[in-house]
């Protein structure tokens, strides 16, 4: 039998997701704001019957924790329900409250996933208290939009009790995702992960928006220019991470040419140059162990002090 999902929030990550499962036939149901209030409130039943017998302990071994049970022992319509919560950071832990307050042992079996990328699976513990089967499960993307194909190929950071991720493994499968399990120690690893894609993505764009900010004072056309040498760098990245090799970085920086850098650096405009000077200083931690220490020094030593330009 196909699945039952139900997205609550249909944003970027939510709408992508919804998107997906539409164009794959599947049985699901997309909740904006009041759709969400008016589902909490008339659509009583989720996964198991309306007074299905529940109880935080009930079954669980010791030492357990809720939330982290199999669900073999729960009706088929729970064990294919899945609530997808994609809601904003700060109103998170709000929407769970009020998806356990209102359906209670209905969420017995049935599997309750977030994805946040910071945020632990443990944020959905009010849900697991009745039974509900807790995954935080992150798309490992940049959405700007809710188009389904920037959900195709992608990996899925899992974070959930052992025995729980083979079902969110296949979910995840079933989306074109690669799910890969989180190993946590604390909430703090689960940060780190999440830095991982800001720096992959988000830090990129500071170097775009200069590269645009300073096409566009030289007078040359960024398309023609700027894409093509992005793709092919992207191209060099991605060689270099699959061979596990250093990046193939060129440049006078990591030509250990101080007195390019000085030129270059002087013929910068002042309202680039702050962003330039950063950027510049990132790239020379990368690369200086292609370089003498007293190269690197004078480098520091010209790009933090501006005085001279």
């Amino acid at each position: 039998m196909k699945p039952r999902i139900i997205i609550v929030g249909i944003g970027r990550v939510g709408g992508a997701i919804f998107s997906y499962c539409k164009l794959n036939s599947l049985d699901v149901i997309g909740l904006n704001k009041n759709d969400f209030a008016d589902w909490l409130t008339h659509d009583a039943s989720v996964g198991a019957s309306v007074g299905a017998s529940v109880g935080a302990s009930v079954g669980a071994g010791v030492g357990e924790s809720v939330g982290d049970r199999s669900v073999e022992d729960v009706g088929d319509i729970a064990q294919r329900t899945t609530i997808i919560i994609a809601v904003k950071d700060n109103v998170l832990e709000r929407v769970v409250r009020q998806i356990a307050d209102a359906k209670t042992s209905t969420l017995r079996g049935v599997m309750v996933m977030h994805v946040n990328g910071s945020l632990p699976y443990s944020v959905l513990q009010p849900c697991g208290e009745h039974g509900a089967i807790c995954v935080a499960a992150h798309p490992f993307q940049t959405f700007n939009n809710s188009h389904p194909n920037a959900l195709i190929g992608i990996g899925w950071g899992v974070h959930c009790a052992d025995v729980n991720y083979s079902r969110a493994s296949h979910f995840i499968g079933m989306l074109s995702g690669s799910p890969f399990q989180l190993k946590l120690q604390n909430d703090s690893d689960k940060l780190v992960y999440h830095a991982v894609a800001v720096a992959a993505s988000n830090f990129t764009y500071a170097a775009y928006h200069l590269a645009r900010n300073l096409a566009n004072t030289a007078g040359i056309p960024v398309e023609t220019f700027l894409i093509p040498i992005m793709q092919r760098t992207l191209h060099n990245a991605q060689v270099s991470i699959e061979q596990d090799q250093d990046f193939d970085v060129t440049g006078p920086l990591v030509r250990g040419d101080v007195d390019a850098v000085k030129k270059q650096l002087a013929v910068i405009p002042l309202e680039q140059r702050e962003q330039f000077v950063n950027l510049s200083l990132a790239l020379l931690d990368v690369v200086r162990k292609h370089l003498p220490r007293h190269t690197i020094e004078e480098m520091k030593r010209i790009l933090r002090d501006q005085s001279e330009f």
